[in-house]
């Protein structure tokens, strides 16, 4: 009877472990192939519309837990990401996947280790850095706070791309669309 339960808590432990290593299928090693087959399997499950991605511009590491976001062009001239959250054996799952086509993109993205930001776009203007009106709210608090943050960007890149916290008790944020075409009037020339 010992050697019956012993089997069978060694079989749920096992059980358990492959689930959890299952629900977390990049590993840390992955090539730009297995990467990009990934975000397509992800993406295509879900959608009507299928894509097919066409490279992997940036991929960045953030926050204490490591998260990833991996900035990605599509063959049909749109532009996307992807959150990819670590695993405690180091490995990633995708949590979604986006795509635009405008110059310009803002998220706000909530982690394990608080609130982000991301920005992105073409950088069709040979700008050399964006400045970034943030209007952001703290819990439970009806007051709107300002913040405008600055990122450089290397002319000679096609794209740009930024990931920065935000403080720890914002609720939501989104960039003001007016004002971000006042501090950047180079971008809609």
């Amino acid at each position: 009877m010992k050697k019956l339960i012993f089997f069978a808590l060694i079989s749920m432990l096992l059980i358990g472990y492959y689930i959890y290593y299952s629900s977390y299928p990049i590993s840390k090693g992955l090539n730009n192939k297995q990467i990009t087959n990934s975000i397509e399997d992800f993406y295509n499950n879900n959608e009507e519309s299928k894509i097919k991605i066409n490279k992997l511009v940036e991929d960045t590491s953030f926050g204490k837990h490591e998260e990833r976001i991996i900035l990605f062009t599509t063959k049909n001239d749109l532009q996307g990401y992807t959150q990819l959250e670590k695993n405690i054996l180091g490995r990633y799952k995708i949590k979604f996947v986006a795509l635009n086509n405008s110059e310009f993109e803002y998220n706000h993205i909530e982690t394990s280790d608080g609130p982000y930001f991301l920005i992105y776009g073409r950088n069709n203007k040979d700008i050399n850095s964006i400045k970034i009106p943030i209007k952001y709210s703290l819990d439970n608090e009806k007051k709107i706070y300002n913040l405008e943050n600055e990122i450089k960007v290397k002319p000679e890149n096609a794209y740009y791309f930024s990931v920065r916290s935000l403080p720890k008790k914002v609720e939501n944020s989104y960039m003001d669309s007016n004002e971000f075409a006042k501090l950047n009037p180079t971008l809609f020339k």
